[in-house]
């Protein structure tokens, strides 16, 4: 997805219900990715819609890529390639059940 087309689905009635974690790319067309965090932090602030968790994404390790997610307010931030059992321990020390979390 685009970040715009990301806004786009979080405004989709009933989706701000049922979106528990949204992965993040930081470079993606259009709107990039702290500024789509940015945006969506926003949406879910009003106050009777639930905050997500936010992972973002980068192959920027060494670079400015995980501060520019973070600062944007990503709860954390993963180095590509982002394998299934780092993303898993990453849910889990955040608090969430990532068998819940990656269902649908």
């Amino acid at each position: 997805l685009s970040g715009e087309r990301a806004l786009q689905v979080v405004a989709c009635r009933g989706a701000s219900d049922r979106i528990r974690v949204v992965l993040m790319d930081k470079d993606m067309p259009g709107i990039d990715g702290p500024e789509t965090v940015r945006r969506l932090r926003e949406f879910f602030s009003q106050p009777s819609i639930k905050q997500p968790i936010v992972l973002g994404i980068t192959g920027e390790v060494a670079g400015t890529g995980m501060a520019a997610l973070k600062e944007a307010g990503a709860d954390a931030v993963l180095p590509k390639p982002c394998r299934p059992e780092a993303l898993r321990a990453e849910l889990q020390k955040l608090g969430v059940n990532s068998d819940d979390a990656l269902d649908d």
